[in-house]
């Protein structure tokens, strides 16, 4: 890692690795943090998530990108199936699990939609997570995960259901 001087004098660090080669800079030459965070997570970089987070303790982790639909950090590594970084995300004290993105989609309804069980099962253990949501069209999740036909993740949510009836997640519209 190496210190370099970006435009107005500002001091970053740059790393040099193959592995953070998609880390990139703003169009005015400066690192965004919040982006280039979202970045990280989308592209599944673990070490790069902790690494950001630990040398930015004022990043917001609930920014949403107005580029993809309003989607947060969360949103996105429930989406894209990055299971070790919706932990860590769900371990910060400022993540706000159930923010909804353009279409009223949270991110435990993004990763059913998505298919992600992995991320699926780590939400439901998280009591703050509104399992049964909907969306703006007043879909649940439950339904969009039958709709894309993830049985995996079907499955995952009816065996909560069935230890858990406050956490029934409901098949249809909600209206």
């Amino acid at each position: 890692m190496e210190v370099v001087n970006f435009a107005g004098g500002e001091e970053r660090s740059s790393f040099s690795s193959s592995s953070s080669s998609s880390f990139f800079l703003s169009s005015f030459g400066r690192m965004d943090d919040e982006e280039d965070f979202f970045k990280s997570v989308s592209d599944g970089k673990v070490e790069m998530v902790r690494e950001i987070l630990g040398n930015n303790p004022s990043l917001d982790v609930n920014w949403e990108n107005e580029e993809w639909d309003s989607y947060t950090p969360l949103h996105e590594a429930c989406t894209r199936g990055h299971d070790a970084i919706v932990s860590i995300l769900l371990a910060h004290p400022d993540i706000k699990v159930n923010l909804k993105d353009n279409a009223g989609n949270t991110p435990f309804l993004s990763a059913c939609f998505a298919g992600s069980s992995p991320c699926v099962s780590l939400l439901l253990k998280d009591l703050r997570v509104a399992a049964n949501e909907p969306d703006d069209a007043g879909y649940t999740p439950l339904f969009w995960a039958a709709c894309s036909g993830h049985l995996e993740v079907i499955k995952v949510v009816d065996c909560v259901r069935k230890r858990d009836g406050s956490r029934d997640t409901r098949g249809c519209r909600q209206d």
